[in-house]
């Protein structure tokens, strides 16, 4: 896809829809980069680029639901 989480954040502010975006990768964590040896994680690095949390628990209903799928469907990158 031919976005970033924070361009999709942004539409979902817009649309009073709260997210979080993911952490980055641990081979990118200052404590733990030494551990890695410099190796190369390119599927962590494309989802804390392009991927974040979704509102979700107990509180969600049917209607909650509905207009974040709606938001999500009218994005347009």
């Amino acid at each position: 896809a031919g976005f970033t989480a924070s361009e999709l954040g942004k539409w979902l502010t817009q649309n009073q829809i709260g997210y979080r975006p993911f952490f980055k990768g641990l081979h990118s964590q200052v404590v733990l980069i030494s551990w890695c040896d410099a190796r190369k994680f390119p599927h962590t690095e494309d989802a804390f680029l392009r991927g974040l949390y979704l509102p979700s628990g107990m509180t969600m209903n049917n209607k909650k639901i509905d207009l974040v799928v709606d938001a999500l469907k009218r994005f347009k990158p």
